[in-house]
């Protein structure tokens, strides 16, 4: 989660900063395709990650694999996006790489802290558990362990990922807003 936030975090600003911002405008592109073209491989990346850590998971702790890895697959993928586009739309808002560091571990460390990572979930006040829902990283949390430790099947990791896809879709929605906004 946090090294797809980072990199979302630092497109877009990198760009700017390094002066091939120009470059990006010149070319007919829409903000739909310049934030598809950028995290495209970050996506993939992180799915990389992901299959790394299961698979030392497994082997080193004798993490027991039980619904199979394409639910978990899939929610890691929406995961990647849905962060990757928050960082996105960090980076567009963003002045300067350290301003969208910064606004990218205002995002991560709540999200650790309040998706049931660190702390049961259901011990937390109600207000906190209300944030946490939002979080995508709350969901991608349930649907792993419910697949990955109890042998949930697509059916529940559905109903874990609607919330990341709605979040996903409201982040980009403002991404690509925010972006256009640059480009003009």
């Amino acid at each position: 989660m946090i090294s797809r936030l980072m990199l979302g975090a630092l497109t877009l600003v990198r760009e700017q900063e390094r002066g091939t911002w120009e470059g990006l405008i010149s070319t007919p592109v829409s903000g739909f395709d310049a934030m598809l073209g950028k995290l495209t491989p970050y996506v993939l990346l992180g799915l990389g990650q992901a299959g790394i850590v299961w698979a030392i998971s497994h082997w080193l702790f004798d993490l027991p694999i039980r619904g199979g890895l394409a639910p978990p697959g899939v929610a890691a993928a929406l995961l990647a996006v849905g962060h990757l586009v928050m960082g996105f739309a960090l980076s567009a808002l963003a002045r300067t790489q350290v301003q969208a560091i910064q606004a990218a571990a205002f995002f991560y460390l709540p999200s650790i802290l309040l998706s049931g990572f660190m702390f049961p979930f259901t011990g937390m006040p109600p207000w906190a558990m209300s944030l946490g829902e939002a979080l995508p990283l709350t969901h991608f949390i349930r649907a792993g362990r419910g697949v990955l430790l109890r042998g949930e099947e697509w059916n529940f990791v559905v109903l874990e990922m609607w919330p990341m896809v709605l979040f996903t879709v409201l982040v980009s929605t403002v991404a690509i807003l925010v972006c256009r906004r640059r480009l003009e």
